[in-house]
C-alpha cells in the first residue's frame, strides 16, 4: 500500500518506511496520511500479533480517531487462515461501528481487503458479510484497496482545491 500510494503522489508516513523523513518511529500519533503495520515489533512487544488478537487494531483505530478529528479514510487488511483470530472481520466491523457511535457526525470511509480462501476456518463469505454490513467497502485484494484509497485521496484533494482555490 505504501509503494502504491507514493507512486500516486500521496505523501504519507509509515513505520515501515525506509526514508527517515517519512518514518514513524514509535506509537505516537502523527499528522497527515499514515500507514501502520501493527504487526511491527514496536506495537507487539508483550502482546500477540494483531492477526492472532485484533484488539490492538481496534485500540489503535479508536486512539487515532480520538486524537485526530481529521482522520476520515481508513484502509485495512483482514487476514484469514490458521493462526489468525477466529473472527478478524467481525472484530474489525465492531471497531468501526464503535467509532461511528462515538463520532456520529464524522464521515468515516473504510476500505478493506480480505486475504483468505473459502477453505479458511473463519469463513470467507461470513467475513465479507461482516465487513459489508459495517459499511466497509470491500476490495478484491490489497492492491485494489490501496488504488481505491489513492483515488479517494486524489478526489478529496481536487475538491479541496476547488473550494480553496
Amino acid at each position: 500500500a505504501e509503494v502504491l500510494l507514493q507512486r500516486q503522489g500521496i505523501a504519507l508516513r509509515s513505520n515501515l518506511s525506509k526514508d527517515p523523513e517519512r518514518r514513524v518511529e514509535g506509537e505516537e500519533i502523527v499528522s497527515g496520511h499514515v500507514l501502520y503495520d501493527l504487526g511491527d515489533d514496536v506495537f507487539t512487544r508483550g502482546r500477540p500479533h494483531p492477526m492472532i488478537e485484533p484488539q490492538l487494531r481496534s485500540e489503535r483505530l479508536l486512539a487515532e480517531l480520538e486524537a485526530r478529528p481529521d482522520r476520515a479514510l481508513l484502509l485495512f487488511d483482514c487476514v484469514l487462515g490458521y493462526g489468525s483470530h477466529d473472527d478478524p472481520a467481525g472484530l474489525l466491523a465492531e471497531s468501526l461501528e464503535e467509532a461511528r457511535r462515538r463520532w456520529p457526525e464524522r464521515p468515516l470511509v473504510a476500505l478493506a481487503s480480505i486475504t483468505g480462501t473459502a477453505g479458511d476456518p473463519q469463513s470467507l463469505e461470513r467475513s465479507r458479510q461482516h465487513l459489508r454490513e459495517a459499511g466497509i467497502t470491500l476490495c478484491s485484494d490489497n492492491r485494489r484497496a490501496a488504488e481505491l484509497c489513492a483515488a479517494v485521496l486524489a478526489r478529496h484533494a481536487e475538491a479541496q482545491g476547488a473550494t480553496h482555490g
